[in-house]
């Protein structure tokens, strides 16, 4: 089976710190390894080969996460996706077409599925998926410290009355701070 990972996208939804040159999928916020690597990793386990889709922008991105994996050997397309990959394969070639931007937990029952699949459309699961697609969700996914504050920065940051916070800090940005507002949905971030 040929894993097609779609790798393209704007990065515009976790600002400031998914941007368009540092789309989420190629962040290291997961124990220093990004979606697109952890999807790479995951799918490797249950897939023959991978085809990476991606766009201009970001192709020098994956290259260079792959080569951190040691994952050298993938074919590569820039856009458009889908229809062009599976035109590069073998005409009765099982495709998996997977997005790297989503954050699956239970990669045991990920796998479990994916072997029992044969030729499948659609495979009903309970994987713990998410598309980490707001700092709600992401808050949710990473540990947040003991005032309920999800610190997102590479230096050391303290808090003093401050909790139920998202904290960012970026290169190049300054210290970005979402209150409480922000998880109790009355902020349009």
């Amino acid at each position: 089976m040929t894993n097609i990972i779609l790798c393209g996208g704007n990065g515009t939804r976790l600002w400031p710190i998914s941007r368009t040159l540092m789309p989420k999928q190629f962040v290291k916020l997961f124990d220093d390894k990004s979606l697109f690597q952890l999807t790479v990793e995951r799918n490797s386990k249950v897939c023959d080969s991978q085809f990476i889709v991606s766009n201009t922008e970001q192709y020098f991105l994956a290259l260079d996460q792959l080569e951190e994996l040691h994952k050298t050997h993938n074919r590569y397309l820039l856009e458009p996706a889908i229809v062009l990959a599976c035109m590069a394969l073998e005409p009765d070639e099982i495709v998996l077409v997977t997005p790297s931007d989503h954050l699956i937990k239970d990669e045991v029952e990920y796998e479990k599925v994916l072997k029992k699949a044969k030729k499948v459309k659609v495979v009903p699961s309970n994987i713990k998926w998410s598309d980490v697609g707001s700092f709600d969700t992401l808050a949710q996914e990473l540990p947040n410290d003991e005032n309920n504050n999800l610190i997102l920065s590479d230096k050391i940051v303290k808090t003093i009355d401050i909790q139920d916070s998202i904290i960012v800090e970026v290169k190049r940005l300054s210290l970005q701070t979402l209150d409480c507002c922000f998880r109790q949905g009355y902020c349009d971030y």
